[in-house]
């Protein structure tokens, strides 16, 4: 049997005492691991924050192992875990809590790259066993440096895109989650196979339940392949659409600003909404910030319905310009086709053109 989740509130505070190490004076090595063997009352490096998360999780769980080691509780967490850490994810958390025991008994200098790599495998343990979001302020330690010599190696014009996607308990239905999961990685491995698209594609994915989550950052999509690979969307919870929309235009707003420092070009960003239901959360906020953006020309939006069940209406109010668009749960791969084909001629234009789309009858309910 699956153990339950790390709650949100001790996952919380694990992500506070991370930041806290972050911005704290201490060396590199003092921040990845600290000469006390036991766990602190309040962690001051990375190691006892990931001690503590796991006897979180097996507290959480009443688990009892017989003279079990933390190493033993590790691996049992990950086999039991709540959801699939997948191969890369489990050796990547395994790799960076044996070199931290290791750097404890045999003390040396850190750099930077293991510094941020152990900082990153942490917050993403934590965030996985509670479906928390990393907060922005631990994931930019590692996005910023491996994206600036991202936009210094690839100055291609960038067409960055956000998949929204509703992973709601009715998805569960006319398999539309199966059809979703097949649909977004044949997208992903059409892209990756365009000589051009694959640089200036860059794929963002939020879903949302009872709460939004960023799944996979933005960056070009070699560097998103075991990403993708492990990607494996479950249907479950309500449909908290407006805090998806917010969290999709933060995301493209950041991301947007990194362009602009970087002095690379760019398309508008697109959002592609996807929902077979209508919003359980607020929704008039993110609906008006969605639709200056769109009314201004700094935002293209496909509202996408999915079955008969989505509330038009709602979606409309995300829309001022094109009416939301109705899709059978069988067509959902025929979109991602017809997506893939419409990033692959933008990518292949000039900014500031009008770019002509594909025909949408293949998938498009009119």
């Amino acid at each position: 049997m699956a153990l339950k989740y790390l709650t949100k509130k001790v996952a919380s505070e694990r992500f506070e005492q991370l930041k806290a190490i972050v911005v704290s004076p201490q060396t590199l090595y003092d921040k990845i691991v600290s000469a006390k063997s036991k766990i602190e009352k309040v962690p001051t490096c990375f190691r006892s924050v990931m001690l503590s998360t796991i006897h979180d999780i097996i507290h959480e769980n009443e688990v009892t192992i017989a003279k079990a080691s933390v190493w033993d509780l590790l691996q049992y967490i990950i086999q039991n875990s709540p959801v699939n850490f997948g191969e890369i994810l489990s050796d990547e958390v395994t790799k960076v809590y044996r070199g931290m025991n290791n750097l404890l008994k045999n003390p040396r200098d850190v750099d930077n790259e293991e510094y941020r790599r152990t900082l990153k495998i942490i917050s993403e343990f934590i965030a996985l066993l509670s479906g928390l979001t990393i907060p922005n302020e631990l994931s930019s330690v590692w996005d910023v440096s491996i994206t600036d010599q991202d936009m210094f190696d690839n100055p291609t014009t960038r067409v960055p895109v956000v998949l929204c996607l509703d992973v709601s308990s009715s998805m569960i239905m006319e398999n539309r989650i199966e059809q979703l999961n097949k649909g977004v990685k044949a997208f992903f491995d059409s892209v990756r196979d365009d000589s051009i698209a694959k640089w200036a594609a860059e794929i963002c994915i939020v879903a949302f339940n009872n709460e939004a989550h960023q799944l996979i950052d933005f960056n070009y999509v070699d560097k998103q392949a075991s990403a993708f690979e492990e990607l494996n969307l479950i249907a479950d919870g309500n449909t908290a659409m407006g805090a998806a929309v917010n969290l999709s235009l933060d995301l493209l707003e950041k991301r947007k600003a990194l362009y602009r420092s970087s002095s690379i070009d760019y398309w508008q960003p697109w959002l592609v909404l996807m929902t077979d239901g209508q919003a359980t959360d607020e929704i008039e906020s993110a609906a008006a910030r969605c639709s200056e953006l769109v009314k201004e020309g700094k935002l293209v939006l496909f509202p996408l319905a999915i079955g008969n069940g989505a509330n038009m209406a709602q979606l409309k109010k995300f829309s001022p310009k094109r009416a939301p668009m109705r899709l059978n749960a069988n067509k959902i791969s025929e979109f991602f086709n017809w997506l893939s084909r419409s990033v692959r001629t933008t990518s292949q234009s000039t900014v500031g053109t009008e770019v002509s789309l594909p025909d949408i009858k293949t998938w498009a309910v009119l």
